[in-house]
Parts: C-alpha cells; sequence; structure tokens
C-alpha cells in the first residue's frame, strides 16, 4: 500500500468513526431529556400522583385526575422502588443530581411504558 492511500484509509475510517460517534450522541442525548422526546412514556403526576401512559413532548402536562399541570415522566428508586414523577426543575434549582424522596438515594432508572 503507498502511502498515499494509507492516509486515504486512515482519513476514512475517521470519518466513518465521526458519523458512527455523531449517531450515537444524537441518538442516546434525544432517549436521556425529557424535555426533549415525543415517545409514549410511563407518567406520573407530582400533585395527586395519579400514574398513566400517554405520548409526551414536553413536560409538565396537565393530569387527567386532578387537572393541574404537574404531570412529569415515572421514575423507579433501584434502592427502595418508590415510584414518583420526576420534575428535573426542583433538581436543578437545588443544584442537585434527582433523588429518591423516600430514601434519598440517587439510583434512579425510568418507568418503562407498559410495565
Amino acid at each position: 500500500m503507498t502511502r498515499q492511500h494509507g492516509w486515504m484509509a486512515l482519513l476514512a475510517v475517521g470519518v466513518v468513526g465521526l458519523i458512527g460517534w455523531t449517531a450515537r450522541v444524537i441518538y442516546t442525548s434525544a432517549g436521556s431529556d425529557p424535555q426533549s422526546i415525543s415517545l409514549v412514556k410511563a407518567l406520573a403526576c407530582a400533585a395527586c400522583g395519579h400514574r398513566y401512559e400517554a405520548s409526551v413532548s414536553r413536560p409538565p402536562l396537565k393530569c387527567p385526575a386532578c387537572g393541574q399541570e404537574t404531570v412529569w415522566p415515572a421514575v423507579r428508586c433501584a434502592d427502595c422502588g418508590t415510584v414518583w414523577a420526576c420534575d428535573r426543575r426542583k433538581y436543578r434549582a437545588e443544584g442537585k443530581d434527582p433523588y429518591c424522596p423516600k430514601c434519598r438515594s440517587t439510583q434512579l432508572v425510568s418507568v418503562q411504558a407498559g410495565s
């Protein structure tokens, strides 16, 4: 292989890698920010605790049970199992990562629709 072909092959590998990395960042970013997704999600109302599933684009949503705009994606504490509406604005205002309101653990998982 000539020196020129070596550089072209290296450049091609770099371009393919950059495209793959960009696609991964876009894919994972869209799924991690509840403010920008539009999927069927497990939701919970921070005011009344009502839980349901719906398509969500920009929380907070209006709760079908109590009528307040306090519906957020539901999360579950991996340590104690508590499920609640995770209003990430509250935690940002506190300058903290989201944590369980019962045991204060930060080991949280999204509640999946259909579960």
